[in-house]
């Protein structure tokens, strides 16, 4: 339950610390005084959207804490730990945090722990259920009232299990549709691949035969001047006259000899030029060695261009460069392999699908049995708690209908309708046709029913008392305090009969200082909660008449 919920620079709230206790509090004050402030605080606090237009005027961030005492709450441990939060052996409190500033930037904190607004989101949904003044127009959507039924009869792990069935049933239902479409063109389909993989195959493509013949078109393209420049250098290093570099490396190298005979100082240079003599004849035959090697063929180049232009014009023919013809042989074979063998694929999914089906529609069955219990049970229980809303001869129903057995979906095969008769004499009809106070009252035994069913904490009441009064009144406060003998239950009223009936009562002020507007509160003890009530039962002028009324109904209450 909700400990202490601490707010700071909160719309028209610059700082205040609320205290509670378990069982029944009402919140009540003026209207207009700030009550449903307190809500929207909590909201925040539990990953709710946060807005810098919430943020208290001249300041430059929000920061509300929730302490809740969770002892005992096995479900919970095991969630934190599922998250990898700190979780101490015997711990009973958790503290979230939200800050939000001017800038827009919003940060959550479980126990101090920097966490993500969608984890204070889920956090905030297993400890607090918030039930405003028109949460029950959603009363009138069929998906809500199919979502309460498996609340109620704790249909979750039915429906994860049944929805992970229904996707591998989809998954096969979009292969099977796959299959039929490519079905459609494959004799043409298969035709082509055919004659395509026919004219590859021939050809024969390869990469590295590509790099070879673009290297020696290179080559030949330049053939004429590698071997001409290269005849020139030969004859240069190598001819029979004088002046060839070797016949003068030769006759240098002589007079070197004689000279290094007379100093042997010139012995090094003339070792030198011994070597470079050796190189040049090295490479003068190297040389002579690369004009013999040289393929003079003259319809080599022809080959060449002509072998190229068949890589090239298959790639543009297949709309892919020519290195990736051989990767396009693959893709066409393995193509041909899947549509070769559609027929044997095609049986092997219905197959699946077959027994997919069939699980699911067994699953789908225990659900609708399920369903039709929990929902007999519910609508018995609501209808035990109308009368005590002034809806006396008010009856309440859940109508089935089975969709055909094709129509799979991920909640099952049920259509889940809510009906009532609130007047003698008259058919059941579907709620959209109940007046508003009635749709309100028929919402309120609902939400209080499914909160029964749920392991929440703390239970918020927001105003759901709005347009109605006198023994619905009553009725409204008596029920509210029946949920809080085992949750704790919040209140936001004003009415003093709902107030009455409360184990806590905190009244809310508005009030002006500095030219600013903020909020105060102040837990009331007995005497002052007399006083709150006879001004709730007679407004700002407080009589003896309405203060001993107050008194009778606290004490009829408690």
């Amino acid at each position: 339950m909700i400990k202490e919920l601490f707010i700071r620079n909160f719309i028209i709230v610059q700082e205040l610390t609320l205290s509670l206790h378990s069982g029944m509090t009402a919140l009540t004050g003026e209207t207009g005084a700030g009550k449903s402030i307190l809500i929207d605080a909590l909201g925040l606090v539990l990953g709710g959207r946060g807005d810098t237009r919430l943020i208290y005027q001249g300041e430059k961030e929000i920061e509300i804490k929730a302490i809740f005492e969770i002892s005992g709450y096995i479900s919970l441990f095991s969630w934190l730990e599922a998250q990898n939060l700190k979780v101490t052996e015997g711990q009973s409190y958790l503290t979230l945090k939200r800050i939000l500033n001017y800038k827009g930037k919003s940060q959550a904190y479980i126990n101090d722990q920097l966490v993500p607004i969608k984890t204070l989101r889920e956090i905030g949904e297993c400890l607090v259920y918030i039930y405003g003044q028109n949460s029950h127009q959603s009363l009138l959507n069929h998906k809500v009232q199919r979502e309460i039924v498996d609340i109620y009869g704790d249909h979750e792990a039915l429906l994860k299990n049944l929805n992970i069935i229904y996707q591998n049933y989809r998954f096969f239902k979009e292969e099977l549709t796959k299959l039929n479409q490519a079905s459609h063109g494959k004799n043409s389909r298969v035709e082509l691949l055919h004659y395509q993989l026919q004219e590859l195959d021939y050809f024969q493509p390869n990469t590295e035969e590509l790099k070879s013949l673009e290297q020696e078109q290179k080559q030949s393209l330049h053939q004429v001047e590698l071997v001409q420049t290269s005849e020139e250098i030969l004859n240069m290093l190598y001819q029979e006259d004088q002046r060839s570099v070797s016949a003068l490396l030769e006759q240098v190298h002589k007079k070197l000899i004689r000279l290094a005979s007379l100093n042997p100082m010139l012995k090094e240079i003339e070792s030198l030029v011994t070597t470079a003599t050796i190189q040049i004849d090295e490479a003068a035959s190297q040389l002579s060695h690369y004009l013999t090697s040289i393929d003079r063929d003259p319809n080599r180049l022809a080959w060449l261009e002509d072998r190229l232009s068949v890589y090239y014009e298959l790639g543009r023919k297949h709309q892919t460069a020519p290195e990736n013809l051989p990767l396009l042989v693959k893709q066409i074979k393995a193509e041909l392999d899947s549509l070769e063998s559609i027929d044997t694929q095609f049986d092997q999914i219905k197959a699946k699908l077959t027994t997919i089906s069939e699980e699911y529609l067994n699953l789908a069955a225990i659900l609708s049995q399920s369903r039709y219990k929990a929902a007999k049970e519910f609508s018995k229980k609501l209808n035990e708690i109308l009368p005590n809303l002034a809806l006396t001869k008010g009856v309440f129903h859940i109508e089935f209908t089975s969709v055909k057995n094709e129509e799979f979906s991920s909640y099952g095969m049920d259509q889940i309708q809510f009906q009532a008769n609130l007047n003698p004499g008259q058919s059941l009809q579907l709620l959209n046709t109940v007046s508003g106070g009635e749709l309100s009252r028929i919402g309120f035994a609902v939400q209080t029913l499914i909160s029964e069913k749920k392991e929440y904490s703390s239970l918020i009441f927001d105003e759901v008392d709005t347009g109605i009064g006198g023994s619905i009144a009553d009725a409204i406060g008596v029920r509210l305090r029946e949920l809080a003998a085992h949750k704790q239950v919040l209140c936001i009223t004003h009415l003093p009969q709902v107030a009455a009936q409360a184990h806590h009562q905190i009244r809310i002020n508005k009030y002006y200082m500095n030219k600013k507007t903020t909020v105060d509160l102040m837990e009331l003890n007995k005497e002052q909660r007399v006083e709150e009530l006879a001004r709730m039962l007679g407004g700002k002028e407080v009589t003896k008449q309405s203060r001993a009324h107050a008194i009778s109904m606290l004490e009829t209450a408690q």
